[in-house]
């Protein structure tokens, strides 16, 4: 009964993990059940039926982590979190719902699901509590971040990137797996300090205001009741905090991080593909030293370099498409942040009517978008000119490219206070225009 009892604890509704688990079994059995009836021209077609079911038991390892994470935290559940305020609780002393530290109850699960891909040769099964682990850790950046633990939030992501990196390695995964780990149970426990300190004003935190107004219905109702969105953006109200220097430093880091360690995993993986495919259309060498050795040798060799240059046009190819993809995200940020509520003061057809091509007080909003542009043809440019390796330029320039987009000025407080920009409807309060009778 405990042992039941400890599984269930963490799953509110545990229905819908009860079903990928039961999924995951019935597949397997239907694959079991014709396997032995394979003929020889059936076999890659019962092989392709294994690699759905790896994904599935994946992605219930990775689900089991994060309700591990999220169902019992009391910064996903306001009621919960309430109720711990009300009480002589204190961070030193053991949760009442259940711990959220990871245990030996997510072992169980773990090995079930290890046990349904041991037999796979081409799935390793102890990369199933990786997978947990993955799942565990990623929900609990959000409730480190709203405790102010950033740097804990910031070693856990980057923590994760070097995982994907070392990810075929199983003595390197393993060993930075546990010290993510560790370094979440640390950010728990000052997480729920934290919360017990600060009370009521932990809900100001970050994006802790957004998500206690999604389950706050007092703080729904204060919101119906206000005046219309153009008396919402001229009241009184502190600017919106821009984000600093040092964190938006971090941040590109670590996107940079993030697309170098998956970058480089497929490229890797590409290549091996590639040379692997190469490889059988070279003859079997029976007298080393002989002529007919040494043009083997060098068949080989043209075959490898064949396949490697291969790999290093799709390799340049999928990195160029990677910072196209980057420097659109990167200026579509930038821009519907700052434009958000505030709109050119003269349209295009206005501004050619009227000769003034440029608003300066407004149009330099357009400067770190552009920038981001001229980052992108720069690295293009270079990479083609001097046949750089774009393992190494891709994440330096995704790099640059996040970086200018958050840092460079003006900052947000400055150019709509500034600009001569004309204030418009924001698509977050359209539904409140007019005063609540």
């Amino acid at each position: 009964m405990s042992v039941t009892r400890g599984i269930l604890a963490p799953h509110r509704h545990p229905f819908p993990l009860f079903v990928l688990v039961a999924v995951c079994f019935l597949w397997e059995g239907a694959v079991q059940m014709l396997a032995p009836q394979a003929t020889l021209d059936r076999v890659e077609w019962i092989e392709t039926f294994h690699w759905p079911r790896d994904v599935l038991v994946a992605a219930v390892a990775v689900l089991c982590g994060a309700v591990r994470a999220t169902a019992l935290h009391p910064v996903y559940r306001m009621d919960y979190r309430k109720s711990l305020l009300l009480t002589p609780w204190t961070a030193d002393k053991p949760l009442p719902a259940g711990p959220l530290i990871i245990g030996w109850v997510d072992g169980i699960i773990a090995v079930v699901l290890m046990v349904l891909v041991a037999y796979r040769p081409n799935f390793a099964a102890w990369r199933i509590p990786l997978f947990l682990l993955v799942g565990y850790v990623v929900p609990l950046c959000l409730p480190f971040h709203a405790a102010g633990l950033r740097v804990h939030s910031y070693a856990v992501l980057f923590g994760l990137a070097l995982l994907v990196r070392v990810w075929h390695s199983g003595i390197a995964a393993a060993s930075t797996a546990v010290v993510i780990v560790l370094i979440s149970i640390s950010g728990i426990r000052h997480t729920l300090r934290q919360m017990r300190e600060l009370g009521h004003e932990f809900d100001d935190a970050g994006w802790m205001k957004h998500f206690a107004a999604m389950y706050d219905r007092d703080l729904q109702q204060k919101q119906k009741k206000k005046l219309g969105w153009i008396f919402e953006l001229l009241q009184p109200q502190k600017p919106t905090p821009a984000i600093g220097w040092a964190h938006g430093v971090v941040v590109s880091l670590l996107l940079g991080w993030w697309v170098y360690a998956v970058f480089a995993v497929g490229v890797q993986l590409h290549t091996a593909r590639e040379m692997g495919s190469s490889a059988p259309t070279v003859q079997p060498i029976e007298q080393p030293g002989s002529p007919a050795s040494s043009a083997a040798g060098v068949i080989r060799n043209a075959i490898i370099w064949s396949g490697t240059e291969r790999a290093g046009q799709d390799a340049t190819f999928a990195g160029a498409w990677i910072l196209v993809i980057c420097a659109f995200l990167c200026s579509l940020l930038r821009l519907c942040t700052y434009r958000v509520g505030h709109r050119s003061p003269i349209n295009l057809w206005g501004r050619v009517r009227t000769r003034r091509w440029i608003v300066p007080s407004y149009d330099r909003v357009f400067l770190a978008p552009l920038c981001v542009v001229l980052a992108l043809i720069a690295s293009t440019l270079a990479t083609s000119q001097w046949s750089l390796n774009p393992i190494m330029t891709v994440p330096v320039t995704a790099t640059l490219m996040l970086l200018i987009a958050l840092n460079m000025g003006p900052s947000l407080a400055d150019w709509q206070l500034t600009s001569a920009c004309r204030l418009a409807l924001p698509l977050d309060i359209k539904n409140r225009q007019f005063v609540e009778a």
